[in-house]
């Protein structure tokens, strides 16, 4: 939120609306392509948290979330195959994970 409101901040100093209108469509853009290379891996839920990540923290700090976010997953499932022997085929939720990055990027930061 802070990340909007900063941008906002400039947009009324400088009046340069272009900087945001950018933004947006960058973030979008990759988010959107992101989507249609994952081939079903990662829902429209989890893009449009990333894309609202991105508006409010910036468009580098979502793409760190996400990275932590790819890393604790990832962690987590071979937690479970170490568990039980095997990986499951169920769909697990993205969202927690990226929820679990947000707060550590803003901790650390």
């Amino acid at each position: 939120m802070l990340g909007l409101i900063d941008s906002l901040i400039r947009i009324i100093k400088t009046g340069d609306v272009t900087i945001i209108v950018l933004s947006v469509i960058a973030i979008m853009l990759f988010y959107t392509l992101l989507y249609a290379v994952s081939s079903g891996g990662i829902g429209g839920g989890d893009i449009k948290l990333l894309m609202g990540l991105g508006l409010c923290i910036g468009f580098r700090s979502s793409i760190e979330c996400f990275v932590i976010a790819a890393l604790l997953f990832v962690a987590m499932r071979l937690m479970e195959m170490l568990r039980l022997g095997r990986i499951t085929g169920e769909n697990h939720p993205f969202a927690p994970y990226l929820l679990v990055a947000y707060i550590a990027k803003l901790c650390i930061k």
